[in-house]
This record gives C-alpha cells, sequence and structure tokens, in this order.
C-alpha cells in the first residue's frame, strides 16, 4: 500500500514538470531521496533537528544530494524556502493549527504543491471530537395517537435518541402535543415530505407555537395549556 502510494506521488510529481522540489516535514528523507533519484533538485525540512541529523546520514550513506534544514512548518518563509514542488504528506495532522501549517504550504508552492493526509474519518476531518453520534429514527403515521406514543417507546426502549415524525394535515400538532407531553424535551423532528403549501403559514406557526408551549410545560409543569384553563 505504501508502495503505490509512493509511486502515485512520484508520477504526480514528474506530471508538473518541477525540477526543484521541497518537502516539508521530510522525516527522515525517504520520500527526498526517491525524488533526488529521478534528478530533481532536492531540500527538506523537519522542525526536529534530530531527525534532520537522521536524514543527512541516510543520503549521505545512500550518495544523494539532499539539502536537509531543521525548521518547524511555521518558520519556513517563501522568500527563502518557496519552490516550484512543494511535498507535505502525513504532516499536517501533527501541527497543533493546520490550517495555518497549509496556509504556509501554499505560500511556499509556486507554483505546485502535494499534500496528503492519512485516511481519517469525516467526522475527524470535518472537525468533530467525538467518533460516535446519537441516532435517530424516522416513524411514519399512525393509526391513532395511542400507537404513535407506542412506537416512540419501542425505539426510545430500542436505544435511538433522536425522533422524527411523519406530519401531514390533520395530523400534526395533537402528534407534536402527544410526544411532548409523553416523552418530554427528546430530539423530535417533524418532515411533512411537502404536503403543506403556502397558504399553510398560519397553521404552521401554530406547530412552533405548540412545540415552544410543550416544550416549556415540560420545564415547568405549573404551566397550562390554553384548552386546560
Amino acid at each position: 500500500m505504501v508502495g503505490g502510494f509512493v509511486r502515485q506521488l512520484i508520477e504526480l510529481a514528474d506530471r508538473t514538470g518541477a525540477e526543484d522540489v521541497h518537502e516539508v516535514g521530510c522525516g527522515e528523507g525517504e520520500l527526498a531521496q526517491r525524488l533526488a533519484a529521478r534528478g530533481l533538485r532536492v531540500r527538506g525540512t523537519d522542525a526536529s533537528p534530530e531527525v534532520i541529523a537522521e536524514a543527512r546520514r541516510r543520503a549521505e550513506a545512500a550518495g544523494m544530494e539532499v539539502a536537509f534544514r531543521a525548521a518547524p512548518v511555521e518558520e519556513l518563509d517563501p522568500a527563502t524556502d518557496a519552490a516550484e514542488l512543494v511535498v507535505c504528506c502525513e504532516v499536517l495532522e501533527h501541527l497543533h493549527d493546520p490550517h495555518a501549517g497549509l496556509e504556509v504550504v501554499a505560500r511556499l508552492a509556486n507554483p505546485w504543491a502535494i499534500v496528503s493526509v492519512p485516511r481519517e474519518p469525516l467526522w475527524r476531518v470535518l472537525g468533530g471530537v467525538r467518533n460516535r453520534i446519537a441516532s435517530g429514527v424516522s416513524i411514519g403515521i399512525q393509526a391513532s395517537l395511542a400507537d404513535l406514543a407506542a412506537a416512540v417507546e419501542r425505539e426510545l426502549a430500542a436505544g435511538y435518541q433522536r425522533i422524527k415524525i411523519k406530519v401531514k394535515p390533520g395530523w400534526d400538532l395533537d402528534a407534536v402535543r402527544t410526544i411532548r407531553e409523553r416523552f418530554g424535551s427528546i430530539p423530535l423532528m417533524v418532515d411533512a415530505n411537502a404536503a403543506y403549501g403556502a397558504g399553510d403559514a398560519d397553521h404552521l406557526a401554530r406547530l412552533e407555537i405548540t412545540e415552544a408551549a410543550e416544550l416549556a410545560r415540560h420545564a415547568d409543569p405549573g404551566l397550562q395549556r390554553d384548552d386546560e384553563r
């Protein structure tokens, strides 16, 4: 797998036509050596002086001319560190501020950059901090409000924490009220599948008012609905 990735990266580098390469976060310099072996002028930088010393040792042992320097990504300067092709592989995910690191790479690239990160889960790529989320379920129109309450109770007992119910004209206000009265402030969504039109705006406003009132009643059981007064 790693060999295939390296081959594809080198193919990309060849396609750019660049002759001057700067590998940012070069580590021990293995990739830099492979690029140098293709006749490219290669530089490598890494935040660790110890790692750079090892990269120099390996390059010398292999007879490769690669200029290595210890420098963190954040301190690289386009005036001295820009290159036709900037390569940055599996580095950004280790930085305190990956976005700032990517901006540095973009400024160094003149004009090409190849950047890769490991295959991260989507939730992490999007900035999430949890690897589990509360799942939900959709409940269709039921034969009665009692059946609706029973279906919600069954799904909650199964472990679902978010409930979506289908609504339509004539099956909306009382359905929401039933769920709120029985199950309190559980995460609840309603889905009408385009069953309403522009002429239903006032009715839909009542749906929102009903929802707000039932949530308030759950927070303060002493509150009464208008039809209870």
